[in-house]
Formats: structure tokens, C-alpha cells, sequence
């Protein structure tokens, strides 16, 4: 069986997703249950999570940021658990 491919496969389209989705119920099929492979290859996976799972928080933060965001809160909270981008600054007056 191949490898899985990596991110940076599918953002210079060496691979669709619909052959990483085949890739993956290759091998769901040597260690899922099929309720497991439908769950990780559905374009969703998290659909029927918690809202503190779908957002990537502690459970206890649901209701705060809920308060702070509003009923779009899962979409900030999934927004803040990303890898912010990276900014560099040198003081040319010192270097």
C-alpha cells in the first residue's frame, strides 16, 4: 500500500482529493468499521461533533466565546486554532 500523501500534495496538485479519499478507505478497510471509513472520508467529519470539538476549544470556553462571538463562534474559534502567519521585523538601526 502507498503511503498517504501530505499536505503539500494537495497544494501542488500531485493528488485530488478524491484519490487521497480512495488512499484512505484502502486503509480504513484493514482498521476501520465502516461506520469509522464513511466518517473520515465524509467531506465533513466533524458534523455531528460537539461545538467545542468542531472548534477546537476546551469545552469549558463554549459558553464565553459564544458570549464574545455570537452564534459564529465555532467558525472564530476554528479561525483562531490556525497557524497564524509569520511577520519578521529587524530594526535596521541596530543590526
Amino acid at each position: 500500500m502507498e503511503p498517504l500523501p501530505k499536505e503539500d500534495d494537495f497544494e501542488s496538485g500531485r493528488i485530488t482529493l478524491a484519490e487521497f479519499s480512495q488512499q484512505l478507505r484502502s486503509l480504513c478497510e484493514l482498521r476501520c468499521s465502516d461506520e469509522e471509513a464513511i466518517r473520515l472520508t465524509a467531506a465533513d467529519p466533524l458534523s455531528g461533533a460537539p461545538d467545542h470539538v468542531r472548534g477546537d476549544v476546551p469545552e469549558w470556553t463554549g459558553p464565553h466565546l459564544l458570549e464574545s462571538f455570537g452564534e459564529g463562534w465555532v467558525a472564530e474559534a476554528q479561525g483562531l486554532s490556525g497557524r497564524p502567519p509569520l511577520d519578521l521585523r529587524v530594526n535596521t538601526l541596530k543590526s
